[in-house]
């Protein structure tokens, strides 16, 4: 017990138990990004209706959203964690579900990505338009 204790102190957050089977928490490759943007369908529209609804709408909105969205979140982390949809739904809690993801996130560095991509395209767009001007 002390052995698998220290084991994961170790391994920090790069495992997740989902149910009984423990997960790791990958660094996503292009390919692996390329599959997870094709599986993501309906989350993030919920996610904005969620966040856009008016305070006395928000629980039934968020509760609405959790039931439709779930299946995506069991997708997703499936497809992540290359453990069965089927075992998700049956075995893995629901906060086992967004820790994984949450984890996911913050090891990838989602949030210094979508900043650099904003920052490339603003640049890209930028000078574009510094083009264009100099040619009119």
């Amino acid at each position: 017990m002390l052995k698998e204790w220290m084991q994961q102190r170790a391994n920090g957050d790069n495992f997740v138990l989902l149910g009984d089977k423990k997960a790791e928490v990958k660094k996503i490759s292009p390919d692996l990004f390329k599959k997870l943007t094709q599986s993501i369908d309906v989350l993030p529209n919920l996610l904005i209706q969620v966040f856009t609804a008016n305070q006395d709408d928000r629980v039934t909105t968020g509760l609405l959203a959790a039931e439709v969205g779930l299946d995506e979140v069991v997708r997703i982390v499936s497809l992540l964690s290359d453990i069965d949809e089927d075992y998700l739904h049956k075995k893995a809690g629901v906060s086992e579900l967004v820790r994984y993801l949450m984890l996911t996130y913050k090891r990838n560095d989602f949030e210094a990505v979508l900043k650099n991509v904003k920052s490339l395209l603003h640049k890209n767009l930028t000078d574009s338009n510094q083009e264009i001007k100099q040619k009119a």
